[in-house]
């Protein structure tokens, strides 16, 4: 799993953050399933109590972050949109109004696109947990497998995050990696890049064909 992790954050760096929560929602239901199961009290066991409610805590931070990113990126937007009369036919590329948004208008996307991750890993894992067609022992062994996966993405994902962080801190070289998910700080140039033309794309713009 360790393997398979590194893997992909060699190949994109940028889904680190998301890597993690996706190994958090592994652990966090892998370990609230355990706790049902080896207790009298099922779901109402203290453990299984306190999961579930850390769970509910960050669904709700996530949610809330999430708001904020899409305000910011709407008033972004309005920002733009004020701005767009007075660019020449003349002008290619990206007005810097429009550049210095980028971040924002990525860490949105990113944010809206792990909630929608996040909430179908859910149902599927209370699937696989749930499964009638094993017996419980299966079950449990799925957990535990489940609850080392999430382990190791959560371990591998938090040491690129530290790495990209200490990257994009002041007077860090010059070699900054591509940033996760609503780290903050440098953004890699390539992936700034890759997602201009990826926002001309959608409103139609061509990259050396504008008039």
């Amino acid at each position: 799993a360790r393997g398979e992790a590194k893997d992909l954050l060699d190949r994109d760096p940028s889904v680190a953050r998301l890597l993690f929560e996706i190994g958090w929602v592994y652990r966090n239901r892998a370990e609230l399933h355990l706790a049902r199961s080896v207790s009298n009290f099922g779901g109402f066991a203290p453990q299984a109590l306190r999961l579930s409610l850390r769970r509910i805590g960050r669904e709700a931070t996530q949610q809330a972050s999430t708001a904020r990113l899409a305000f910011s990126s709407l008033r972004k937007l309005q920002k733009i949109a004020d701005q767009a009369e007075d660019l020449g036919e003349d002008d290619h590329g990206l007005p810097s109004v429009i550049s210095s948004a980028l971040p924002t208008f990525m860490d949105t996307f990113l944010s809206l696109a792990a909630h929608d991750v996040i909430g179908t890993l859910g149902k599927v894992i209370h699937r696989v947990l749930n499964d009638s067609s094993v017996d419980a022992a299966s079950r449990m062994r799925r957990a535990h497998r489940l609850r080392q996966l999430g382990a190791a993405f959560a371990d591998v994902s938090q040491g690129a995050i530290a790495a990209a962080t200490a990257a994009s801190a002041p007077g860090a070289g010059a070699q900054v990696p591509a940033s996760p998910i609503g780290g903050g700080g440098g953004q890699d140039e390539r992936q700034r890049k890759r997602f201009e033309d990826a926002f001309l794309a959608s409103m139609g713009v061509g990259g050396s064909g504008c008039s």
